[in-house]
């Protein structure tokens, strides 16, 4: 990446999990309804495991990229895939909050992971205000509104973690639960983008 300062804030979280309470008491084996909040909350931990280590969005949510000037060229856009742009602002040369629009400003390449914007054909990024924060740009990104868009490997992994994390909650032998299990971790090691 050619900014070297970027931030990612959260606007808008997943509706649902990629996995469902029943999904994962059927994994577990749990018939009865005493565990049920901790099993979700455990489901919630998995999946920001996995966002985490993969560095993906799995449900669409809408995320906010603050960078301090325009690079030269690409902005990646981190947490893929990406689905759209819904708003991309800088402050201009006067200090004014200005818009840019794709198509006419800006296109996106989708097919790459992460998505890229770039200026429009011969065109450059406009001059920013020299402030921090100057550009932003918020979208969705993330497989699908719906549960059934996420990847299979990917909801098996938060399976895994579930599993390992429920029925080691209370271990007295020293083990490190910061370790996940390797089943899970090969699931998702074809998933992780190392590029941001």
């Amino acid at each position: 990446m050619e900014y070297s300062h970027f931030a990612l804030t959260l606007v808008t979280p997943p509706v649902l999990e990629p996995v469902t309470l029943a999904e994962t008491k059927a994994h577990l084996r749990i018939e009865h309804t005493l565990e049920d909040i901790l099993i979700g909350s455990l489901i919630t931990a998995a999946r920001n495991f996995v966002e985490n280590f993969t560095r993906r969005a799995l449900i669409e949510q809408s995320w906010k990229l603050t960078l301090d000037q325009f690079p030269c060229w690409e902005i990646y856009i981190p947490k893929p895939p990406l689905i759209s742009i819904t708003k991309f602002e800088y402050l201009n040369s006067l200090g004014l909050t200005a818009s840019l629009t794709e198509t006419v400003d800006f296109i996106k390449d989708i097919e790459s992971e992460p998505a890229r914007l770039t200026p429009f054909y011969l065109g450059t990024w406009p001059i920013a205000y020299n402030q921090m924060n100057a550009v932003s740009i918020t979208y969705k990104c993330g497989y699908g509104a719906a549960a059934a868009t996420v990847p299979t490997a990917i909801k098996q992994s938060i399976l895994l973690l579930v599993g390992h994390w429920y029925n080691n909650r209370e271990q007295t032998v020293p083990i490190n639960l910061s370790q996940i299990p390797l089943g899970a971790e090969y699931l998702l090691w074809p998933y992780r983008d190392l590029r941001i």
